[in-house]
């Protein structure tokens, strides 16, 4: 094959895969194609090089649409996320960590977090072994809860400087899974806290059911009041149409700042090759000061880490917390709520699965 030929072949190629990236609400292995965004990027850039070296001007014009292509949708992203304010003195931290079910290095994990010192820590995939070795924590974290914390991957744990006003288990009964809702009383006002460990879509059947977690969550935090933060797995890039999708309808934008996004999975790549998976999203009026990703400790995730200015002057918060009907959402008969707090209580575990 003449060399030419080769590339112009190649050119085709990536062509039909870039066309297959955009295209993740028709099928679920064309989601996968998303993900790559700025991979894409780099090869456009490496094969807009070689085709001007090679002085084919077709062949040039061919590769540069495709790095506009992509660069253009990379960069939407930006104009979603949250405000940065570089210059204020945040008030608030919060680490999104998933540790790795199976990942024993507990004195390193505990070495992160007191590292991080962030004020609200959210751990997925937290079995027992690590609850024990949290207690080393107590001095700096007094208020623990665990779920799920036996040996799987369901378990979960938020860790807290200061006392929620509520918390519970919303179980999302149509797609399997849950999710956990914290209510504060912060100094700056109350604050909604919401921890998630998304299914992995590795089949239709498990994207299907990711899908409907994250519209049942969207659904939940447009219907509160007050500032949130979510935080979490997801095992979704926010190049995916589904993440549009899920921030589109939840009102909520990523905590991101710099230009390239921070990658968290998985971490045997550099942090710029790595997948943004864990995600930190936040409501309009929180402001961003700085994000980083963490030291994985042993986990195939690195944490995420984001400091943040909450307003001092915000929207009263609602006086009761119902999850919608619908959309994979439990049902107002499938509802329970505290009579103090009106967030529905917790019910049966259900199904999750780790990616």
């Amino acid at each position: 094959m003449p060399r030419l030929t080769f590339w112009a072949w190649l050119l085709g190629n990536f062509t039909i895969i870039s066309i297959f990236s955009f295209l993740g609400r028709y099928a679920w292995w064309l989601d996968l194609f998303s993900h790559f965004r700025l991979q894409y990027i780099l090869l456009a850039l490496l094969l807009l090089t070689i085709t001007l070296v090679k002085r084919n001007r077709w062949l040039a014009l061919w590769a540069s649409l495709l790095f506009c292509i992509h660069t253009v949708d990379y960069c939407t992203l930006y104009q979603l996320r949250a405000i940065n304010a570089p210059t204020l003195q945040p008030n608030l931290r919060v680490m999104a960590y998933n540790v790795y079910y199976d990942n024993k290095e507990y004195d390193k994990i505990i070495d992160s977090i007191r590292h991080e010192a962030a004020d609200i820590v959210y751990l997925a995939e937290a079995e027992n072994p690590l609850i024990d070795h949290l207690q080393g924590l107590k001095d700096i974290y007094p208020y623990q809860y665990p779920i799920d914390a036996k040996r799987n991957w369901f378990g979960a744990v938020l860790l807290s400087r200061f006392p929620w006003q509520a918390f519970d288990v919303i179980q999302i009964p149509n797609a399997g899974g849950k999710f956990y809702f914290a209510r504060f009383q912060h100094t700056h006002g109350m604050l909604n806290v919401i921890g998630l460990h998304a299914l992995s879509p590795m089949s239709k059947a498990r994207d299907v059911k990711r899908n409907a977690q994250l519209a049942s969550i969207a659904s939940f935090v447009s219907r509160l009041q007050g500032n949130t933060i979510v935080m979490g797995d997801h095992n979704v890039s926010p190049w995916s149409p589904i993440f549009r999708d899920y921030i589109t309808v939840s009102g909520l934008h990523p905590a991101l700042n710099g230009i390239i996004a921070k990658g968290t999975w998985p971490t045997f790549l550099p942090v710029f090759m790595r997948f943004p998976i864990d995600h930190v999203l936040v409501s309009n009026d929180i402001q961003i000061v700085q994000q980083h990703v963490g030291d994985p400790a042993g986990s195939d995730h690195a944490p995420n880490i984001v400091d943040m200015v909450l307003p001092t002057v915000q929207r009263p918060a609602a006086a009761a917390v119902r999850v919608p009907a619908g959309a994979g959402a439990v049902s107002p008969a499938e509802q329970q709520h505290s009579p103090d707090t009106g967030i529905p209580s917790a019910s049966a575990p259900s199904d999750q699965a780790h990616h």
